[in-house]
């Protein structure tokens, strides 16, 4: 592992874009439901489960299989709008459904209150040094972890808007094994470059695995692999995700990470043959040894009640992580439910959304960070939302609450991570918040533990992180699951 030195970075402080909002970025990388996707050629794409004598069957009668997963028990077929009744009549088809299209959320961007932010934190201010920052490395035990494993020889996929090549804290990207997925079609050749808002896929790459430079990220001499599943124009398919899991297991991933939020989507789009076809994918995947972590997701949701569900922490097989905040709580906007959270970690902010973001005004208009136990106020645009957007007291209709500051005001109870802005060409790390940044942590994870044991399986890997966590009476805790994740408490377990 590369040995932690004292450091300054450019601030290029991405939250001045999204009116001083330290979570408006978190949510504006949830996804929504698009609807239907259709193959580059305007026909439908469907997603057909099947049991393994169908694929030829299909085949003679005329139709292309672009892709077969799981044991060709999953198949991926474009056809007409009249296609879709006879493959249904095909011997050996159980299910035949259009393919669903996600797209990532605009970000809520007050111009007003950019213009108030705006050059209170120039290009080039110096931070302090970056570990004192990291409360939520802390909190997990990593570095005590460290002592024991660091994720050398382990391999963690990132599935998401890619990684950023360069960054001086992700050395240990490999370039020549990432690629995207679009529209069912792999792009070969290393295909990394982050197209997301706020350097999404860049930002959970380093909570995963950063390599001491300027943040420590929890398993720091892991590889990391780039699968980018969203086209430049935002879009990704409920095909690409899966065709991103299985070339995941294909590399010989130890963890598969998919930090893509999606909302809670309504059970219509939980179709039967969808359902089946994540199920078996996934299954596969873990059979063929590649750990699944995913977000719980940022709508503050109970996926057990209702029939809401979220399209990538509800597979089976998957660690599915809520977020708690430097409080050790869960946090005001992620989301919980009994049998569906498998454990927590860190994900920034508070319990409470005041809490969270009181300071900011000190942040953003004194140029300053609050003193613990300031007396202050946070203003809402609007208060009642998951992620309430921060304004200042005069913007028109905002709704202010007293807060007193704890020992983490704003920013420095979220999560800093690494970062690209496209716009200047440089690399950096900033805060940000959500279950997007919780669920890397546990891909850390998955590395230090697979170190020590590469022959574990998935579900055993599982199983040492849940009893390593701590927090929690038991395993089926509706908001942190088995508990929230100790890096320590779980590799000395694995070393026995």
């Amino acid at each position: 592992m590369k040995q932690q030195r004292r450091q300054t970075v450019r601030r290029r402080n991405i939250l001045q874009a999204t009116a001083g909002a330290i979570f408006v970025g978190a949510l504006g990388v949830s996804t929504t439901f698009a609807g239907v996707a259709t193959a580059s050629s305007g026909d439908p794409r469907y997603v057909i489960t099947a049991n393994q004598n169908a694929k030829p069957r299909i085949e003679r009668a005329g139709f292309d299989v672009s892709h077969g997963l799981a044991d060709d028990t999953v198949l991926i077929v474009v056809g007409s709008e009249e296609d879709q009744a006879e493959l249904e009549r095909i011997p050996g088809v159980q299910h035949v459904t259009r393919d669903i299209e996600f797209k990532l959320d605009e970000v809520l961007v007050d111009d007003s209150a950019m213009d108030k932010s705006a050059g209170l934190h120039p290009e080039g201010a110096e931070t302090p040094e970056y570990w004192d920052f990291q409360w939520e490395k802390r909190r997990i035990n990593v570095r005590e972890a460290h002592e024991i494993a660091t994720g050398a020889g382990t391999t963690i996929a990132i599935v998401d808007t890619g990684i950023q090549p360069d960054h001086p804290d992700l050395g240990n990207l490999n370039e020549t094994d990432s690629i995207a997925i679009i529209e069912g079609e792999r792009i070969e050749a290393g295909e990394p470059i982050d197209v997301g808002p706020f350097s999404h896929g860049t930002m959970v790459a380093g909570i995963a695995a950063a390599q001491g430079e300027g943040i420590l990220g929890t398993a720091p001499d892991a590889e990391l692999v780039s699968i980018r599943v969203f086209s430049e124009e935002g879009f990704a398919t409920g095909v690409d995700v899966l065709l991103a899991l299985e070339y995941a297991a294909e590399i010989g991933a130890d963890a598969v990470n998919l930090s893509l939020g999606t909302v809670p989507l309504p059970p219509e789009a939980n179709a039967a043959g969808l359902r089946a076809a994540r199920e078996r994918v996934a299954n596969q995947v873990v059979r063929d040894g590649t750990v699944i972590t995913a977000s719980a997701g940022n709508g503050n949701a109970n996926l057990q009640h209702g029939g809401w569900f979220r399209f990538y922490s509800s597979l089976a097989g998957t660690i599915a992580a809520s977020a708690t905040g430097a409080d050790d709580l869960l946090t005001f906007y992620s989301d919980y439910g009994t049998n569906v959270i498998d454990v927590a970690a860190p994900g920034g902010g508070m319990a409470d959304a005041v809490k969270s973001y009181c300071g900011i005004l000190e942040y953003f208009f004194e140029d300053r960070i609050a003193e613990p136990g300031e007396q202050t106020q946070v203003c809402f645009a609007y208060p009642d939302a998951v992620f309430p957007i921060p304004v200042p007291p005069d913007y028109p209709g905002a709704e202010c609450f007293h807060c007193t500051t704890s020992d983490y005001p704003f920013p420095l109870n979220a999560i800093l991570s690494t970062t690209y802005n496209p716009f200047t060409g440089e690399y950096g790390y900033e805060w940000q918040g959500g279950t997007s940044f919780a669920a890397p942590h546990v891909a850390g994870l998955v590395a230090l533990v697979r170190e020590l044991d590469p022959t574990m399986n998935p579900r055993r890997v599982a199983s040492a992180i849940q009893q390593g966590a701590e927090g929690s009476a038991g395993r089926s805790d509706p908001e942190v699951g088995a508990g929230r994740i100790n890096a320590l408490s779980t590799v000395q377990r694995v070393k026995g």
